[in-house]
């Protein structure tokens, strides 16, 4: 199964104060200055005398005082008070979806096969109609390998080597497949039997072609190799005949082989799998 990663996207809080200076003053007709104290001080202006009067007397008349005192204006307000900071709010998290499970990894069910030991596999491409499976004439093959155990051989030390620059390829498109998982077993034509194997069927959901071919389906015997090995290519040949009738999510089948062995095909379960490039990952032989 596989999930998807979780995330969270943290809250950003953003404080932003302006501070207005409002400077007024004060309108007048007459001359001004600046007064340090705040405000306008207007200077003082000529007034106007008044005319002599005559009087019987000979003494001079007196001039009339100046009319006009000097006029202070309010000082204006230093500042208006600066707004308190408003708070952004943090955004909400995003929802994580939950992830679609997918299958693996698959396992074959036969036991290990013991090495030293001589085991056949089988492969076949043919089509599936009306639930039974049929083998391209000459498409499903044989091969029987004797194996025997091996040893790790030393890693060489490699020089990291720059790889060319390759221009993308196209992707291709999603197949999604049923695979069948069992076993078989093989009676030699010589006498005796080999161990019982792993048995993989893949078919297309819909009937259609497998992505590059002529046929729907895929079918494949080995034997259940847990261990490190070298093989030894003893013979092969063609499939005589072979044929798998599907049950729902389970199957059977029977084949011959060109030198006479016979066999059998027990499928006991049966996985979707959203693209058939996800076969090889999840095969798993135990």
């Amino acid at each position: 199964m596989t999930s998807l990663p979780k995330g969270r996207l943290p809250g950003v809080l953003v404080a932003v104060a302006a501070l207005a200076f409002v400077l007024a003053s004060c309108n007048s007709n007459v001359p001004s200055v600046l007064n340090p104290g705040g405000g306008n001080v207007p200077l003082p202006g000529p007034s106007s005398s008044s005319a002599p009067s005559s009087v019987p007397s000979s003494a001079p008349s007196s001039s009339a005082a100046p009319t006009g005192a000097p006029s202070h204006s309010p000082s204006p307000a230093p500042h208006s008070p600066s707004p308190a900071p408003s708070k952004t709010p943090a955004p909400t998290p995003t929802p994580v979806p939950t992830p679609t499970p997918t299958v693996g990894p698959l396992a074959c069910a036969a036991p290990a096969a013991p090495i030293p030991g001589t085991y056949t596999t089988i492969i076949a491409i043919g089509n599936t109609v009306n639930s039974v499976f049929s083998p391209i004439a000459g498409s499903a093959l044989w091969v029987r390998y004797m194996y025997t155990p091996a040893t790790p051989a030393p890693t060489p030390s490699v020089s990291p080597t720059v790889s060319p620059t390759s221009s993308p390829t196209t992707a291709p498109t999603p197949q999604p497949v049923y695979i069948y998982l069992g076993t078989f077993k093989l009676t030699l034509s010589g006498g005796g039997a080999e161990p019982t194997g792993c048995a993989l069927f893949v078919t297309t959901k819909d009937g259609s072609p497998l992505n590059g071919t002529n046929a729907n389906s895929a079918d494949n015997e080995f034997p259940n190799i847990t261990q490190l090995v070298h093989a030894t290519l003893v013979t092969n040949g063609l499939v005589s005949t072979m044929s798998i009738t599907l049950t729902g999510t389970t199957g059977s089948g029977t084949f011959t082989l060109s030198d006479g062995s016979t066999g059998t095909i027990s499928l006991t379960s049966r996985v979707g799998v959203p693209s058939l490039q996800q076969v090889q990952s999840l095969l798993h032989h135990r």
